[in-house]
């Protein structure tokens, strides 16, 4: 697009034609706006889906199987998965998971009682404020 911008109108150069710069278009504008169609590329041979091309399928290892597919349906808005069942507090079972200690009573406390096995915890927070040194007292104890 050649032109400039003046407000919400882009004036074309060449014919002087003055209308509304893409920019300015409100959210209800672009509300009706078709959408880019999405395609993806489906193996003849065992039906795997790609989004990309390319000459040969890395499902089944098949050259020049690959046959461009317009994707149908698009986003469904408001759809977030499957319904939950409300369930109350007091027919949760809970279990409890076995803790290890990290010999840090406040740390301990912070993760629940210590740590469980194969889980995993994110220790954040400002810098300084000793998170390598706590998390090396922590390895150090335990190993």
């Amino acid at each position: 697009m050649t032109g400039y911008t003046d407000s919400c109108n882009l004036y074309d150069v060449p014919t002087g034609a003055q209308r509304p710069a893409a920019d300015c278009l409100t959210q209800a504008d672009n509300y009706h706006m078709p959408s880019k169609k999405k395609i993806s590329y489906i193996c003849r041979t065992c039906g795997d889906s790609f989004r990309k091309w390319s000459g040969q399928c890395p499902g089944c290892e098949e050259w020049n199987t690959l046959e461009e597919q317009e994707e149908q349906g698009g986003i469904a808005l408001g759809y977030s998965g499957s319904v939950a069942r409300v369930e109350p507090l007091a027919e949760i079972n809970l279990v409890s998971e076995q803790r290890i200690s990290t010999s840090m009573a406040e740390f301990d406390r912070v993760l629940g009682g210590g740590l469980v096995r194969g889980s995993v915890v994110l220790v954040g927070g400002d810098p300084g404020v000793g998170k390598s040194t706590c998390l090396l007292q922590v390895s150090a104890y335990l190993s």
